[in-house]
């Protein structure tokens, strides 16, 4: 979802919204950068174990090396 979908922060550009529904659950939302993700073999991973009831993803995004990390919530000047 981009910021410009959601309603609960003034839209920005630089993050981007992926969202998780699960029966009988509500949808939720993680902010993340809004970067290209690198879908190439092995760095886009998700995982659902049926026994602890844990899904996992794990996304690579695609940037210069070296390049500053932007973390919401905090000051990146």
């Amino acid at each position: 979802m981009s910021a410009y979908e959601q309603r609960k922060e003034v839209p920005d550009k630089r993050w981007q919204y992926i969202l998780f529904a699960a029966e009988p659950y509500e949808t939720i939302a993680f902010k993340i950068p809004s970067k290209e993700a690198d879908t190439s073999d092995g760095k886009l991973l998700h995982r659902w174990d049926s026994v602890s009831g844990t899904y996992l993803v794990q996304v690579y995004f695609k940037e210069p090396l070296g390049a500053p990390v932007e973390q919401p919530g905090r000051n990146n000047e």
